[in-house]
């Protein structure tokens, strides 16, 4: 598989764990006391940036920018021979190693 053919799968893979795709509908901010019913609208650069919304369908909430990190390590550690394992030591919906077997 050509490097850019591996490029284009991972970044449409960050892209739906992130759903940036289909982008979420808006939510009742949980955190809001207003009480008003207002919805949150999707925020993209929030999203990307990851831990600014509250995502209600994505698969993690750390953000494309993390995403981009992780990939670079996992990388980094393939590319260096470097070895162990990766282990998810996260807590709750947003653990990222969940995802690092694609890269």
């Amino acid at each position: 598989m050509s490097d850019t053919a591996v490029s284009l799968y991972l970044d449409l893979l960050k892209r739906c764990i992130v759903n940036q795709i289909y982008q979420d509908p808006g939510i009742r901010s949980p955190w809001d006391e207003r009480g008003d019913g207002a919805l949150t609208p999707f925020d993209l650069k929030a999203r990307l940036e990851g831990g600014g919304d509250w995502p209600s369908q994505a698969h993690t909430m750390i953000g494309r920018h993390r995403l981009d990190n992780i990939q670079m390590l996992v990388e980094d550690v393939l590319r260096t021979g470097t070895r162990g394992d990766l282990i998810e030591t996260g807590v709750g919906v947003a653990a990222p190693p969940s995802s690092c077997g694609a890269f």
